[in-house]
């Protein structure tokens, strides 16, 4: 999602149907959100976040 011409952009990595991790470029804000909701295990969260 984004648009990596502008270094603005964020990529879910994913293992089945789970988001197992998140590289960003430009959105220090959602690349902090994603580590806690993965620390959490929070599936809902990093799927709105790379979807």
């Amino acid at each position: 999602m984004g648009d990596p011409k502008s270094q603005d952009w964020a990529i879910g990595y994913w293992k089945g149907d789970q988001v197992v991790a998140v590289a960003s470029v430009g959105r220090d804000a959602l690349n902090l959100e994603a580590e806690q909701a993965l620390e959490r295990g929070d599936q809902a969260v990093l799927r709105k976040l790379v979807s």
